[in-house]
């Protein structure tokens, strides 16, 4: 789920004393703040060269570099004298409910955001607006790469549906079911 106001409170102090607390280094996030005119996240980072107070856990963004279909943000993340960095991947072409225009769009997304060069061990915090259709589709489809690659072979509906025991409606729509396969056969045959 996105984080809102309404869910982490005015200032996502909750949210960033996650961030800490779990040694994350990589926020995927895969929805914009609004999409056709309705809210789906706040903004709970500070803007391009500046700072936020979250709590005790103080953000700068280093950077934010738009590329057509994501941006990538750069930030320190400080609690008291320790200091980490922390990136935030955003993909910005994937509509609420829908699917990307592009297989290859996602896919060198995927690429980008494994490619990072991190020194935490924390996991990746992936959240999209409702955090099922969008998150459970990229979350697939990093689960499903590394096991083709591993295994040299994959069973996307058994991923699917033990995705599904842990929260509903992992992979919402047929047409994100279908889009996974796709990304899938070109992340893995390349």
């Amino acid at each position: 789920m996105g984080p809102t106001t309404k869910h982490m409170g005015a200032d996502f102090a909750v949210f960033w004393e996650m961030i800490w607390q779990e040694s994350v280094s990589i926020i995927v996030m895969l929805t914009n703040l609004k999409e056709l005119g309705v809210p789906k996240c706040d903004k709970y980072w500070p803007d391009r060269g500046s700072q936020g107070l979250y709590g005790d856990v103080q953000v700068t963004c280093l950077s934010e570099d738009i590329l057509a279909d994501y941006t990538i943000r750069t930030f320190t993340v400080q609690k008291a004298t320790q200091k980490r960095k922390l990136y935030q991947m955003h993909f910005t072409s994937w509509p609420d409910k829908g699917i990307p225009e592009s297989v290859y769009s996602l896919t060198e997304f995927q690429k980008r955001v494994n490619n990072l060069n991190t020194v935490t061990p924390g996991p990746v915090v992936v959240h999209c607006s409702a955090g099922i259709g969008r998150t459970g589709t990229y979350i697939a489809l990093d689960i499903l790469t590394k096991e083709g690659r591993s295994e040299k072979y994959v069973d996307i509906f058994a991923c699917a549906r033990n995705m599904r025991e842990d929260r509903v409606n992992m992979i919402q729509t047929a047409d994100q079911y279908i889009f996974l396969h796709k990304s899938l056969v070109h992340v893995l045959s390349g």
